[in-house]
């Protein structure tokens, strides 16, 4: 039976290499706009991503750098008294609330804060922007384990609205199995495989994520514009 792989709209990503680039965030954003195209998604889509280190552009405040790509009116970027409850009010997601209150003063400037506040910025915008896709490269680094799942209800609950295909690649697997319906994985030397969590992944699955047969654990799932060998 053919299984739409976007029927959950959480998916673990994982591409597999042989040695490690100094760029990880780049060659993982590559391999994601790679994904998509084998998938045979068609442009223009829209898509946010959330890199491992929150890149930020320096010369911009923190309420500028989140203002980018927000839909607002220069006006609105302008005023240093944005009105972010009002933003919060039209989206449909609740639990973005609690990462809010968590933020830093927004007029900072990204080399006047540390590490953490500048991935809890990142993430708070990757969540609520409204696009097609959001990929989410290592979201828990530089994040301490109470942000992590305040993020975990609020990315739930953006994924229950429909409204964004959400991949993440992550080193807590096991943290968002619950909550993700597909694995995507690629090896060297191999195309990209997407696979069905049947019932959350295990500890013990990781081994086999990294290396052995997936048929024996995930049911496969068809990718559109494929047709899987017999």
């Amino acid at each position: 039976m053919k299984t739409n792989i976007f029927a959950k709209e959480i998916s673990l990503f994982k591409v597999l290499s042989d040695h490690q680039s100094s760029k990880h965030s780049a060659c993982q954003l590559r391999e994601f706009i790679n994904y998509l195209s084998f998938c045979k998604i068609k442009r223009p889509y829209r898509f946010d991503f959330v890199e491992a280190d929150a890149f930020m552009i320096k010369d911009l405040s923190l309420r500028e750098n989140l203002c980018l790509d927000l839909s607002l009116s220069n006006d609105q970027i302008a005023n240093k008294h944005l009105d972010l409850d009002q933003l919060l009010g039209e989206s449909s997601n609740k639990f973005l609330q609690d990462l809010y209150e968590r933020l830093p003063m927004l007029d900072q400037m990204p080399e006047e804060i540390g590490p953490s506040a500048r991935k809890l910025t990142a993430l708070f915008k990757g969540l609520l922007r409204k696009s097609d896709y959001l990929f989410l490269d290592l979201p828990e680094m530089h994040v301490d384990r109470q942000v992590w799942e305040a993020f975990l209800v609020a990315l739930q609950i953006k994924s229950q609205n429909h409204e964004t295909k959400i991949f993440v690649h992550t080193a807590k697997e096991v943290d968002l199995s619950a909550m993700a319906g597909t694995l995507v994985i690629k090896r060297p030397g191999e195309t990209f495989q997407t696979v069905s969590l049947l019932s959350g992944l295990r500890q013990t699955d990781l081994t086999l994520i990294s290396g052995q047969d997936l048929e024996s654990e995930f049911e496969h799932i068809a990718i559109p514009g494929t047709k899987r060998a017999a």
